[in-house]
């Protein structure tokens, strides 16, 4: 039982980089996709990433 805790923190960790590096990945199509430009998406990145810091 002791050995699985380990497991699965790596394993939350490293879902969270994941996650964080598909949504930096993402932000260039997301931005063509709602015509404006991956600079004004900032503040939405911004966001997104202190409020999965918040929760984790």
């Amino acid at each position: 039982m002791n050995r699985i805790i380990p497991l699965i923190l790596a394993v939350a960790l490293f879902m969270e980089n994941m996650d964080s590096t598909v949504i930096a990945t993402s932000l260039p199509a997301i931005a063509i996709d709602i015509h404006t430009s991956p600079i004004a998406l900032k503040l939405a990145l911004t966001a997104y990433l202190v409020s999965l810091a918040i929760f984790i």
